[in-house]
């Protein structure tokens, strides 16, 4: 399976992050943003700061 790196947690990256976790991908989401990041908490992914 592959993984899928997605810089940047706002709105477009949250929302192509959970397009790809509906498709059942691997998904890691990277924002140095805190804020951004823990309103990503929510998806099924890897979240790095």
């Amino acid at each position: 399976m592959r993984n899928f790196v997605i810089a940047g947690a706002g709105e477009v990256g949250r929302g192509i992050a959970q397009a790809l976790i509906y498709e059942r991908k691997n998904v890691i989401l990277v924002d140095l943003n805190p804020d951004a990041l823990k309103q990503a908490s929510t998806l099924e992914c890897l979240l790095i700061s």
